[in-house]
Order: C-alpha cells, then structure tokens, then sequence
C-alpha cells in the first residue's frame, strides 16, 4: 500500500479522536464557566507535542487539517456575518474607525520600540513585529461575544468593526513591507522602497473597493434569487448548507486576492444578513458549525513551537507584555470619557488575540531569511500568539459576566431590530 494511503486511516483516527475530545473538552469547561476554545488551543499544543515525538502528522495530514482550520474559521465568521446587522454595523462605524486608528497606531509603535530598543532586535525584523501586533483575531473572542448574548449590541458591532478593520489594516501592511523588503534587504533605503510601497497600496485599494462593490452589488441584486433558489432545495439543512457554500466561495476569493479568508467568510455572511429567510434558517448548520469550529483554535495550537517559545522567553516576554499594553491603551485612549469603563475594558481586552494573522507575518518574514525573521524572534511572536490566544478569553467571558448589563444597555436599539429581522436569541446560540 502508498505510503499516502497508509497514513489516510492514521489520519481520519486523529481527526475523530480530536472532535470526541474537543466535545468531552467543551462541556467540562462549560460547567466552570469557561471557554471552549481555551480547551481546544491546548488540544493542539498537545497534538504538536505528541506530533514533535512521534510524528504523527505527514505532509498530507498537515494539510488537512489546515483546510480543516480554514473551514473553521469560515463558519465561525461567516455565521458571525449572517447574524450581524448591517445598518448597526454602519452606524457605529465611526466609533469603530477611531478606535482602530488609535489601536493599531499605538499597538504598532508599542510593538517597534519594544522589539528595536528593549530587545535589541533589528530594524526590519522589528517592522515584522509591529505588523504582527498592529493585528487582532475576530474568531478568538467572537464566540465569547456570541455566547454571553452581546455581540448585537453597540459595544458588539463596534468590536466586531475594529477587528475587521484591525485584519485588514494588518494585512495590507504586510504586504506592503514584503512589497518593499527586497530594497530593504539590500540595504537601498526607503526611497528605493517608496516606488514598490506606493504601487502595492494603490493595487490594494483597487481591490479591497473592487470586493466590496462585488458584495454588495451581489447582496443587492442577487441574494434574494439564490436564497429562493436554495429554498427549493428541500428540508433543513440543505438551504442552509448551499447558502453556506456561496459564502465559503466567497471567502475563498478574498483569500485569492490577498485578505484574509475569515474577512472573506465575514464579508459573505453579511452579504446574506439582508434576507430575513436566510437569517432565521442560521440555526440550522449549528451542527456543521460545531463540527468544524474547533479544529480552528486546534491548529493554531499545533503551529505553537513549545520549544521556540523557551528559547525566546528573553524577548518573547517582552513582546507579550508590549501587545498586550499596545492594545489595552490603544483600544482605552480614543474611548475613555466617552463610553462607560465596562464597555472600555470589553472592548480592548477583545482586541488582544493575535492569532492567524500574526502567525502569517511571522511565516511570511520566516521566508524572507533570518535578516527579516530571526529565529528568536519568530519564537517571541509564537509565545506572543499562544499568550494572548489563552489569557484574553479567560479575562474577557469574566468581565462580559460582570458587565454584560452596561453593554447591553448601549445596544437596545441593535438588539431590537435583530428580534425583528427573526436572530435566534445569542444565549441559545453554541459556545465554540
């Protein structure tokens, strides 16, 4: 037998033990009160301990279980997307805007002082860095949102814009830096550099105005007739499955243009939060959603190096201190004064998580060469992302507990057009 087929059976073992430990995981957590994806980024790190043993994954189950991630990711964003409201996310876009422009500016400026004058780390490298931390990751803490029933509310669109906004600013960013790494790297300067940075931001632009325009005209003119279409198609789940399938193309196009596949997958629900048909069948997927969702926070887990992670404790600790700081502050400073000190801190401990996006920077530097991306920078960011990915849903599910009233009061009028538009209520809804 192939040696590929040999390792099939090794691989559907893994994936079945993991889905019965990630259930058995999820209701003992819940019984404490705490987040299933705090279980499930563990599992990982024990897969990636057990993996670094004994080998258990190939090449090919690797593979796999990524596409299981980004499948993950998709549903988790995409429903996220589904049972948003438009119009709320409109409105408190200029809130959202502040707030973003004050959390990745300081989170950034935060993350190159550390890495450049704390830790003696290098220029460019250091430019990695505060790219990977000027980042969020809108599928640590949306399900906690989701589950303590706020995520509809003002303070829940307004962390749900600042994170999107927080991925996009992230990745076009780094995309520009690659665009201008290779003057860098030759030590040209940054007048070599303007010319490749300025067309990069012009084409990103073009893009990004492109996706949109495309989502929107789809919402606009033809949502209404794929979803009657899907409708015909028989008993649940099946409309909503197709409906799911449009959206995971979607996300699969914004991957192909350069963003990120959980702000495609978002984009996608939105695009299908509009048709109130849509929305109410939402429930409908809970078990595909529940099946694929864990294996998200699972292989963020498995990219986590235990052994990078200790030899790069001198600026890795650091580091995490500095991405925590840079959020926390940049997240209070726009919003002190202006909205109540619970909402304050549930928003800027919301913005902490750096997950996929950050880890992308710091693969994409890795493949620049050690100028760009250290190894003890590399494992600094690694221990930053397992840090924040552990700590931030723990302190956040506490303080939405204690001050899910204060939030909630700010988004009455939200949470009423969403009883209209037929949303589940978010408590009935599952924890991831």
């Amino acid at each position: 037998m192939p040696e590929d087929l040999q390792a099939q059976p090794q691989f559907l073992l893994i994936v079945g033990l993991a889905i019965v430990l990630a259930m058995l995981v999820k209701a003992s957590l819940e019984r404490v009160r705490l987040p299933g994806l705090v279980g499930y980024l563990i599992l990982g790190l024990g897969l990636r301990l057990i993996d670094d043993t004994w080998h258990v994954l190939t090449v090919e189950a690797s593979w796999a279980l990524e596409l299981l991630a980004e499948l993950g990711i998709a549903c988790l964003l995409f429903r996220v997307g589904l049972e948003s409201d438009p119009a709320g996310l409109r409105r408190h876009l200029p809130r959202a805007l502040i707030v973003w422009i004050g959390n990745v500016v300081i989170a950034a400026v935060v993350g190159y002082l550390v890495a450049r004058h704390l830790c003696g780390v290098a220029w460019l490298p250091s430019l990695f860095v505060a790219t990977a931390l000027s980042a969020t990751s809108i599928g640590v803490t949306a399900a906690i949102w989701q589950n303590a029933g706020a995520l509809h509310t003002a303070a829940g669109e307004t962390f749900l814009d600042v994170a999107e906004l927080d991925d996009l600013s992230a990745v076009a960013l780094v995309t520009m830096l690659l665009a201008a790494s290779p003057a860098l790297l030759n030590g040209d300067g940054l007048s070599t550099a303007a010319g490749p940075l300025v067309a990069t931001a012009g084409r990103l632009l073009l893009v990004g105005v492109g996706f949109g325009v495309a989502c929107w005209l789809f919402a606009r003119f033809a949502e209404r007739r794929v979803t009657s279409l899907f409708a015909g198609l028989g008993h649940a789940p099946d409309p909503m499955l197709a409906v799911l399938g449009v959206g995971i193309m979607i996300a699969a196009i914004a991957g192909w243009l350069g963003f990120s596949v959980a702000i495609g997958a978002f984009f996608a629900g939105l695009v299908f939060s509009r048709d109130p048909v849509a929305v109410r069948d939402a429930a409908s997927f809970d078990t595909i959603y529940d099946l694929f969702t864990p294996f998200f926070f699972i292989h963020i887990g498995v990219l986590l190096d235990p052994t990078a992670m200790l030899d790069s404790l001198a600026i890795g600790v650091p580091i995490l201190l500095a991405a925590i700081v840079g959020k926390l502050v940049g997240v209070a400073v726009p919003l002190i004064g202006r909205e109540p000190p619970a909402v304050v801190a549930v928003l800027a401990v919301s913005m902490v998580p750096r997950a996929e996006i950050a880890l992308v920077v710091a693969e994409l530097g890795k493949r620049l060469g050690p100028t760009a991306m250290p190894d003890a920078v590399y494992g600094a960011l690694v221990l930053t992302t397992a840090g924040t990915c552990v700590l931030a849903p723990l302190v956040l599910r506490r303080l939405l507990d204690r001050g899910v009233e204060s939030v909630a009061v700010l988004g009455e009028s939200s949470a009423s057009s969403r009883a209209v538009r037929g949303v589940r209520p978010a408590e009935d809804a599952n924890d991831a």
